[in-house]
């Protein structure tokens, strides 16, 4: 039996969350596919990028640098791309279980980087166009991405 508090909570929660999913559904309306697969086909061309697989790529036992930079352009891309639709949490999990502190340090090592390291920015060029996004700068250590226009 639920009582008049536990249901006046629960319709507060309802009332609150109404809008945010109004917004998901109406973005996920215009997604080709599920949140999860878009996640998974990032994550595979940064890893064809590197030369790696997608397998070894969210194997959390590798520090090597390649393995790091393609986790650090996923982790930041799908940060961008799904921006209120996917927590640090989330993308921790699908990656192959890190956690939101994890992503959350690779997002801003990402921003650094990409402040200061040209190789790192042709690299992160590179995949962003292999994605069909730009790199854009919003402003000193912060960058978010716009899609390509390929209409010619």
């Amino acid at each position: 039996m639920i009582t008049d508090i536990e249901m006046d909570y629960v319709e507060r929660m309802v009332t609150a969350y109404r809008h945010k999913l109004i917004e998901l559904i109406e973005q996920s309306a215009t997604d080709h596919e599920p949140i999860h697969v878009q996640f998974e086909q990032i994550g595979r061309v940064c890893a064809d990028y590197y030369g790696l697989k997608y397998e070894q790529l969210i194997n959390k036992k590798t520090r090597k640098d390649e393995y790091v930079s393609a986790r650090r352009f996923w982790f930041w891309f799908a940060k961008k791309k799904f921006n209120t639709r996917m927590t640090l949490s989330v993308i921790g999990r699908l990656a192959g279980g890190y956690d939101h502190s994890a992503v959350y340090h690779q997002v801003n090592k990402f921003n650094r980087n990409y402040e200061y390291d040209q190789i790192f920015v042709e690299d992160s060029n590179g995949l962003a166009e292999r994605l069909g996004y730009k790199i854009v700068k919003v402003e000193k250590e912060d960058y978010t991405i716009e899609q390509i226009d390929l209409q010619l």
